[in-house]
């Protein structure tokens, strides 16, 4: 146990202060062969690193990686840190090296109550301070994976809700289209146009929100509006078809039989003028894997 301890080596943990006002254009970088902890005390500001523009403000933690061209800039008066300069002694288990920047917020002051812990050490020098110390440094960089995590883990959820909060503004606006224009030839090609989105990336959607496929949909709003016209009207069915968006007679005639089981004719001959047929009902469920595309 000891010995992994010790793969750690701190050289200092100083308080800092940065009063170079931000400019992107006019930074003066330097390097070292250790790493450097910044967590940051008070004030708001921008740590440079290579390619990379950090934005920090207080309770924010980094870790620059060895030889990395760096530098620091504030955006008020000035930008308070605790900083910490350490090295991993067996660079094959040096696990910093390589891979993600190590950038966080401490949420909790757990980090913070680590430093703390180290800048008492660092005071009150005994046999056992260099192991405590090493154990307060491997603590914080496993509150910084922790709380990477949390921060990843919270991105995913706000990406979904994102996603899910376009999908029902886009399905919501589909379907209006559809409703509006319920009566003219629009085809799948019309409402994709409108929305300026590929069908391919909706129609599962939509699906999943409103019970049936968009060409289903459609077909059932016809159907609806043409019992409403059939019952509630004395237009003739070549009429019906024409204003429901059907094109011809026998296509109406063809998708209603599907969709009722029964003929426009017949269906006239048994519900006009009675309170049989509800105008206002739901759209049929759909099933996937039951209805044809």
């Amino acid at each position: 146990m000891f010995k992994s301890l010790r793969n750690i080596k701190l050289y200092t943990l100083i308080r800092t202060e940065y009063r170079t006002k931000y400019l992107s254009d006019n930074n003066t970088y330097h390097w070292h062969d250790y790493y450097q902890f910044v967590y940051v005390r008070k004030g708001e500001g921008v740590v440079f690193v290579k390619d990379e523009e950090l934005r920090v403000s207080e309770n924010d933690v980094v870790i620059i990686k060895r030889n990395e061209p760096h530098t620091f800039a504030c955006f008020g008066d000035k930008l308070e840190t605790y900083e910490v300069k350490f090295i991993i002694i067996d660079e094959e288990k040096d696990f910093l090296n390589s891979g993600e920047r190590y950038f966080c917020r401490d949420t909790d002051g757990s980090i913070k109550h680590a430093i703390r812990q180290i800048e008492r050490e660092s005071e009150n020098v005994d046999g056992f301070s260099r192991d405590v110390v090493s154990v307060e440094m491997c603590k914080i960089l496993l509150l910084m994976q922790r709380e990477m995590s949390r921060s990843r883990e919270m991105a995913d959820i706000k990406e979904t809700q994102d996603v899910n909060e376009v999908n029902d503004d886009l399905l919501e606006k589909v379907k209006s289209f559809i409703d509006n224009n319920i009566s003219e030839n629009i085809t799948v090609k019309d409402v994709s146009d409108y929305v300026c989105v590929e069908y391919k990336y909706f129609s599962h959607h939509f699906a999943l929100r409103y019970g049936m496929r968009l060409k289903q949909y459609i077909r059932r709003n016809r159907v609806e509006l043409a019992k409403e016209l059939i019952v509630n009207s004395d237009m003739n069915m070549t009429a019906i078809a024409e204003k429901c968006g059907f094109g011809t007679i026998h296509y109406m005639t063809r998708v209603f039989k599907n969709e009722e089981n029964i003929s426009p004719t017949e269906f006239r001959r048994r519900f006009k003028n009675s309170h049989a047929v509800m105008l206002d009902a739901a759209p049929a469920s759909y099933y996937p894997g039951g209805i044809e595309e």
